[in-house]
């Protein structure tokens, strides 16, 4: 999955910004974008925008895809608030382009979720995700592409791991929800599944690991 940064480095002036990847994405789809394993992700975390405006950027930025550079692979949207919120309506919208441009829609809704401070997936951090994403995975193609047991300042919390993605692999895959992706490589934080050698996993790693392998077990 090829995925641009700019909408999370940009913040506010993404929406004014976005046209000023589109070469680097032409250029991506010209060596990849026939691939069949190949995913794209035009934004990360748009953040400091509102539902319009991420309409707007994003309907735009699908029409690109689409009919500039003949596209018709998965599109994998990231929504906003750092891709910790939903929006029925907005993804209706591009449910909708994406029909008229395709014949039939052809995106993924990225969520993304990381521990803080929360020591569990419990009480008022599972009635919020309740609220806001999980009511939708039965409707909406959506799939949760970052889940990480540490952010800056916070210690990791393992336990909040097992929980909401041991959640997500029996009952959100069981109501709809299309996947679960997680960092596989060396990363720069204790998010990281590898130790330097990029193939020997961390504690964090082989806990996600195990985890997703508990979703993949004939019942």
């Amino acid at each position: 999955m090829f995925t641009w940064w700019d909408a999370l480095t940009h913040g506010s002036e993404w929406p004014h910004r976005y046209e000023e990847s589109f070469e680097f994405m032409r250029a991506v789809d010209e060596r990849v974008g026939d691939e069949p394993n190949v995913m794209i992700e035009p934004m990360n975390e748009p953040r400091e925008i509102t539902w319009h405006e991420w309409v707007e950027a994003t309907s735009a930025t699908v029409r690109f895809w689409r009919d500039e550079l003949d596209y018709d692979g998965v599109l994998v949207l990231d929504t906003i608030d750092w891709s910790w919120s939903f929006d029925p309506d907005a993804a209706d919208e591009l449910l909708e382009l994406d029909t008229e441009l395709l014949g039939r829609p052809n995106l993924l809704f990225a969520i993304h979720r990381y521990a803080n401070d929360r020591t569990c997936f419990c009480d008022d951090e599972r009635e919020e995700w309740d609220r806001t994403v999980g009511r939708y995975i039965d409707e909406y193609p959506i799939i949760v592409t970052e889940v990480g047991n540490f952010n800056e300042g916070r210690p990791p919390q393992p336990e909040w791991v097992e929980e909401f993605v041991g959640h997500l692999v029996t009952d959100g895959v069981d109501s709809g929800l299309n996947g679960v992706l997680a960092f596989t490589w060396q990363w720069e934080d204790p998010n990281t599944m590898t130790e330097p050698d990029g193939v020997s996993l961390t504690p964090f790693g082989t806990q996600m690991v195990d985890l997703m392998a508990s979703g993949s077990e004939p019942p």
